[in-house]
């Protein structure tokens, strides 16, 4: 695999704000090898919440995309569940989900080699699949 990595000329302003946009979803696997392991349908599953970098922007301009958002190496675990993947296992998520919103509301200052810059974070919630989908939108 080759990953290739590009400098960018940044030059910082008081009035631009950085903003990092990530993706992120929720989702369960299942049938997880229990061999000489004690286990059950309860242990063999994991339900999981997962964010991924999109992109990050310095005022309009894109000074970085990720390359390859649907990569399973781009994602990163936020929670782990043990447990099937059902409607109500994920309602636990609704919290998480809360909190990523809250985040969006928030800006932080970030240090850039001797510059400190302004920078917000943007979560868009849309790795889900029609489970996840309906716990998260409370339809179900």
């Amino acid at each position: 695999k080759q990953w290739y990595q590009r400098r960018v000329r940044i030059d910082f302003s008081p009035d631009k704000v950085a903003e990092v946009t990530f993706k992120a979803g929720f989702d369960g696997s299942g049938g997880h090898s229990i061999f000489h392991q004690k286990g059950s349908a309860s242990t063999n599953n994991i339900t999981m919440a997962m964010v991924c970098p999109l992109m990050i922007k310095y005022g309009e301009e894109i000074v970085w995309n990720q390359p390859r958002p649907q990569s399973q190496n781009t994602q990163r675990p936020v929670m782990l569940q043990l447990g099937k993947e059902t409607v109500e296992s994920l309602k636990i998520y609704g919290p998480l989900t809360k909190e990523m919103a809250e985040l969006e509301e928030e800006c932080f200052m970030v240090r850039v080699d001797d510059k400190m810059i302004s920078a917000r974070v943007r979560i868009r919630i849309t790795a889900l699949d029609r489970k996840a989908a309906d716990a998260v939108t409370g339809l179900k």
